[in-house]
């Protein structure tokens, strides 16, 4: 025959008021891992005292992790200089913003202006909250 047991609550009675006050009574609702990583875009990767920094994005400043790359390390957009004329170079950054600071993701072939400097989208990926936008600017 198995053997019964008490209920918990009889063994070790913990009362109401000796619980502190800063632990919650019920249950608290768990953040998704999405809603988590949107938060750690905002306070840690698009925090100017950590990763980035003001920029101008068309006339509106919105904090950017600024990446300057290799323009051959880019593909696709107008990645290679044969063609170009002697003395020509291009030269590319990555852009990471906030898809919310952007009123509409920029498309391949958009002019854009980064703190007064005219640039041309090349390729924009959508990055879990984040917009991760290929610019290159051609220089002599």
């Amino acid at each position: 025959m198995p053997r019964s047991y008490p209920p918990l609550e009889k063994v070790f009675p913990i009362a109401e008021e000796s619980c502190p006050e800063s632990l919650p009574k019920e249950p608290q609702k768990r953040n998704s891992f999405a809603d988590d990583v949107r938060a750690d875009c905002g306070e840690t990767f698009l925090n100017d005292g950590e990763f980035a920094r003001e920029v101008e994005f068309d006339g509106k400043k919105i904090l950017a992790v600024v990446e300057e790359v290799r323009a051959d390390e880019l593909k696709g957009y107008g990645s290679s200089q044969r063609g170009r004329p002697e003395g020509v170079f291009r030269r590319a950054v990555v852009l990471h913003v906030s898809e919310n600071d952007v009123p509409r993701p920029p498309l391949r072939g958009d002019r854009v202006r980064i703190d007064g400097e005219l640039w041309t989208v090349g390729k924009v990926t959508p990055e879990m909250g984040m917009l991760a936008i290929e610019l290159e600017a051609i220089d002599s």
